[in-house]
């Protein structure tokens, strides 16, 4: 299956089948992204399968997930990380990585973030104290085919860094269309300096159209879709916006998140290049509500 196509049939699942997954098919997941590049080579990132979801389950229900529910699911994920500069992106790509692939074989996913105790959860699932412990994925076969990639519409006061991977205390509604209210393109998108619009045209032009379109379909923590793009000659600045409804930790994974689905679209269309995350020399007058993640380079 295309990349494109993987990225319009990804969701977040919340509902599975009573099923178990061949752990072999898991096993070859796990084998594959072994051979993929991470953001920074260098950092060390470790995706730990739990067979057993019902375990996990009974363990960590009450501890992580929204208000404390977890995702019940036949199987999770955990992922750890080195503690170095760049891992929070780092572990956001290639968690997502994972999560495509998974898509692409018929599973579910969902994140599920550790947003407090996170040493009781590190002593329950044995991570290393010099580790940090990016989040749970559960995984499974989705008990529901329908597409609830889209639009996510809270109802009620609470906002949960979580509302758009579908918990069950919130009331939402689903949109068959995994386009349906997302922000445009010519709103993500500025030429040269802040505030200054590319226009489609401007985009077709560079043959980018296409790529920033489903760079658009990347999950975010309430389908809050924190980020703007500023193209200025060879480099694509990727910045995302600061707000009070999540921390800079998941700010910073939904930025490594960001870059994946980018840099797999411009490489389909054939544009070269690789992210670098680092701050370019110039500061292209961005608001104080907004951080610099890194820079693609062509």
């Amino acid at each position: 299956m295309g990349i494109d196509k993987v990225i319009k049939d990804r969701r977040s699942v919340r509902e599975y089948k009573d099923k178990k997954v061949d752990k072999h098919i898991i096993q070859d997941i796990l084998e594959t992204l072994k051979s993929k590049k991470g953001l920074r080579d260098s950092i060390k990132i470790g995706f730990e399968f739990i067979e057993e979801g019902e375990e996990v389950y009974r363990n960590l229900d009450g501890i992580v997930g929204y208000f404390g529910k977890v995702i019940k699911a036949p199987h999770y994920i955990y992922i750890v990380s080195d503690i170095k500069d760049g891992y929070l992106e780092n572990s956001g790509y290639l968690g997502e990585k994972l999560v495509l692939k998974a898509t692409d074989l018929g599973l579910g996913t969902c994140w599920i973030e550790i947003a407090e105790d996170i040493g009781k959860v590190k002593e329950i699932l044995k991570v290393e104290e010099d580790k940090d412990l990016i989040g749970l994925l559960a995984i499974g076969y989705p008990r529901r085919e329908t597409k609830v990639g889209g639009m996510y519409n809270t109802r009620g006061k609470s906002i949960s860094p979580l509302t758009e991977f579908g918990y069950p205390n919130i009331d939402v509604q689903y949109s068959e269309q995994p386009v349906s209210g997302r922000v445009s393109v010519e709103d993500i998108v500025y030429l040269n300096n802040w505030g200054e619009r590319a226009k489609v045209e401007d985009l077709e032009h560079r043959g980018m159209a296409e790529a920033f379109y489903h760079m658009r379909l990347a999950p975010s923590w309430g389908n809050r879709q924190p980020w703007k793009f500023i193209i200025d000659g060879d480099k694509i600045v990727l910045t995302l916006c600061k707000d009070d409804r999540v921390s800079e930790k998941v700010a910073r994974i939904e930025a490594g998140i960001a870059m994946l689905y980018f840099e797999l679209m411009i490489h389909q269309i054939g544009i070269p290049g690789q992210w670098i995350l680092e701050k370019p020399e110039k500061h292209y007058d961005i608001p104080e509500n907004f951080f610099i993640a890194g820079y693609y380079t062509i």
